[in-house]
C-alpha cells in the first residue's frame, strides 16, 4: 500500500487529514537516505503544527531533500523514486561544501545552534568573505606563476584571483605564493579553500544564481489552498484535473507537473492575479 503524490503536501501532511504525516516506503520511494530525509521533514513539520507554526519546505535550490518532495508531490510516479543527484536542474548550488550556507538561516530560525555556533560560523563567512577581497587586490608577477604564466603574454602581473580562475590551479598552487605579500592571509586552510572556490566558479555560481531567481519568483506567486481551477475560461480540462488533482501551492509547482504547458501556466497566472485583486 502506499498514499498517492497528488494526497501529499510539500510538508508531508496528507491532505485529507490534518495533522497525519507520512514518510518512508508509504510515500512511493526506496532507499534508506530517502526515508531518513522524510523522516527528518515530517518530524519537524509534525511538531510545527502542533505549534501552529508555518511548516518547513525546502525548494529545489536549497537542498535535494526539497527536490525528491517536489518530484513526487507534482509528478505521478510509476515506480519506487529514489533521488539521483541529475534530478537537481540546480547542482552547481547544492555542493556538498556549501550545505552550511544554505541550511545555516533554517538551523537559525529554529534555534538548533547555540551561540557559540553561531557566531563561530558567521565569523567563518565574514574570514571567507575577507579573503576573497585579498585574492582580488594582490598581484602576483607573471614570472612567478611557471607554465601557467605562458597564458599571459601581454601581463607583467595579474591578481590571485585571475590566477585561481585559471583551469589546473587549486589553493595547493597559491599557498606557496602567500608569504610574498605584505598583507596578512588567513592561517585556516578551511578558510582559504572556501574562497578559492567561490572564486573559481564565482561566473558559473552568479549564472546558476540568475536561474534560481527567476524560479523564486515563480515559487512566491501562490496559490490559496481552496483555489478552483474549474470556471477558468481558456484552461484546458485536462489541466484543470490534473491542477484539481494536485493542488499546486504556487505557479512553479503547477508548471512543473506532467503534462501541464507553459500555455497553461499562462492562463493560470492571469486568472490567478484576477482573483487575488478580487480578494483585495
Amino acid at each position: 500500500d502506499y498514499c498517492p503524490a497528488y494526497q501529499i503536501k510539500p510538508s508531508l501532511e496528507t491532505k485529507r487529514y490534518n495533522g497525519l504525516f507520512f514518510a518512508g516506503q508509504i510515500n512511493g520511494t526506496s532507499g534508506y537516505e530517502e526515508a531518513a530525509g522524510q523522516g527528518l521533514l515530517a518530524g519537524i513539520n509534525a511538531v510545527l503544527c502542533i505549534e501552529k507554526e508555518k511548516p518547513f519546505i525546502l525548494d529545489r535550490s536549497e537542498a535535494y531533500l526539497g527536490v525528491m518532495v517536489d518530484d513526487w508531490t507534482t509528478r505521478s510516479t510509476t515506480e519506487p523514486y529514489r533521488l539521483c543527484t541529475s534530478r537537481a536542474e540546480y547542482r552547481l548550488a547544492l555542493r556538498e561544501d556549501n550545505a552550511r550556507d544554505r541550511l545555516y538561516p533554517y538551523a537559525k530560525k529554529y534555534a538548533l545552534l547555540g551561540n557559540q555556533e553561531i557566531q563561530s560560523f558567521e565569523t567563518l563567512q565574514d574570514s571567507t568573505n575577507a579573503e576573497i577581497q585579498k585574492f582580488r587586490k594582490a598581484r602576483i608577477a607573471i614570472s612567478k606563476i611557471g607554465e601557467t604564466g605562458k597564458r599571459f603574454k601581454r601581463k607583467d602581473s595579474i591578481s590571485l584571483e585571475e590566477y585561481l580562475k585559471q583551469p589546473g590551479v587549486t589553493i595547493q598552487d597559491v599557498l606557496p605564493l602567500l608569504g610574498q605579500f605584505e598583507q596578512t592571509f588567513s592561517d585556516s586552510i578551511e578558510v582559504l579553500e572556501r574562497a578559492a572556490i567561490d572564486i573559481k566558479y564565482a561566473g558559473y555560481i552568479a549564472k546558476q544564481q540568475r536561474e534560481i531567481n527567476k524560479f523564486k519568483k515563480m515559487e512566491n506567486e501562490t496559490i490559496p489552498e481552496d483555489f478552483s481551477y474549474r470556471n477558468i475560461k481558456g484552461l484546458k480540462n485536462e489541466a484543470k484535473e490534473k491542477f484539481s488533482r494536485f493542488q499546486p501551492l504556487s505557479l512553479g509547482q503547477a508548471g512543473r507537473i506532467e503534462g501541464i504547458t507553459p500555455g497553461d501556466i499562462a492562463v493560470l497566472s492571469v486568472f490567478l492575479k484576477r482573483h487575488k485583486e478580487t480578494v483585495k
